[in-house]
């Protein structure tokens, strides 16, 4: 077998897409391999959960500070199965 590339990245985390879709936008012919899910560890177990329940963890605050600027008491509930669901299939 014979393969024609002008680049080959190993890892589609981060560096490795960006470097990929750089090369590409030239013309360049890419090929990548990864082992495991393609993002990397910051889009997959890293920045974007941690993001995403950083996020989520502000609202409670942030129904009490509206309260003072008019905004009328809302009984809200949170739901912990749900967040996780959200940060397992971003």
């Amino acid at each position: 077998m014979t393969y024609d590339y002008n680049l080959f990245v190993i890892g589609a985390g981060s560096g490795g897409l960006a470097a990929s879709k750089r090369a590409a936008s030239y013309g360049a012919k890419v090929a990548i391999a990864e082992s495991d899910l393609v993002g990397g560890t910051c889009v997959i177990r890293g920045c974007f959960p941690k993001k995403l329940m950083v996020y989520a963890s502000t609202f409670s605050h942030l129904y009490e500070d509206a309260v003072g600027y008019g905004w009328k008491p809302v009984k809200a509930s949170f739901d912990w199965s749900k967040l996780v669901e959200v940060v397992h299939n971003e």
